[in-house]
């Protein structure tokens, strides 16, 4: 997984890696995508909330489900820029290794999807009536979901970057491998808004499968990144 770049001193490829990530936000930014998850996660529990009536009981699934098709929407975005200005291929074997480009791009999905996500579930925690004491562990385990889901989406991304019908292919084949995140996170949020107190194992189960996703997504988009370049 390495380039290159290895020649180069760790703090030039931090510098790399800060830029490039800096830039392409900036540019999403712009260009409006870096709203759409959590816009979409506000006005989807809002209006399942209005239609359910007060009625709580499917609101664990609600949120994984709209934490699941809030990831899917930043897929695209990942490596977007990139085939406008080719700076992936440019960095990976001047600067930077193709696993720290595989980094940089699973941070660009987690910075546009967790911190907009974590303030939609705050006002979605106030509308919906939810204990406000179990905030905190919710934020914490869609972190770790979205840790899960951010690697996964680099990975599916790097597979079929420049393939023909890309963007047609990359819910197909997110959608399916990121249930199991989908079912640990619904059973969390279900534990936290029932105050179960056994929630512990499945809690657990959350955080193991952020680091498999993490190390699977970080080696998988490397080796994606490298036979594409």
């Amino acid at each position: 997984m390495s380039s290159l770049g290895s020649s180069y001193s760790a703090a030039a490829r931090f510098r790399a890696a800060f830029v490039l990530l800096r830039a392409d936000l900036r540019r999403l930014a712009f260009a409006g995508p870096a709203f759409a998850p959590a816009l979409f996660f506000i006005l989807a529990g809002v209006l399942f909330a209005i239609g359910a009536g007060g009625d709580n009981r499917f609101v664990a699934p609600v949120f994984a489900v709209l934490t699941l098709f809030a990831a899917a929407l930043a897929l695209n975005s990942i490596f977007e820029p990139d085939q406008h200005e080719e700076r992936v291929p440019v960095l990976a074997v001047s600067v930077l290794s193709f696993g720290e480009c595989a980094l940089v791009r699973i941070l660009l999905h987690f910075v546009l999807t967790f911190p907009g996500l974590a303030v939609a579930l705050s006002l979605l925690f106030i509308f919906w009536g939810l204990p406000f004491g179990v905030w905190l562990p919710a934020v914490f385990a869609l972190g770790l979901a979205c840790i899960s889901l951010s690697a996964l989406a680099a990975w599916v991304a790097a597979l079929l970057l420049g393939a023909r019908r890309g963007v047609l292919l990359l819910g197909l084949v997110f959608l399916p491998l990121a249930t199991p995140v989908l079912i640990l996170l619904a059973a969390v949020f279900s534990s936290f808004i029932s105050r179960d107190l056994d929630s512990a194992p499945v809690f657990q189960l959350l955080g193991a499968a952020a680091c498999f996703y993490a190390v699977l997504g970080l080696n998988g988009t490397a080796l994606a990144l490298r036979a594409s370049f």
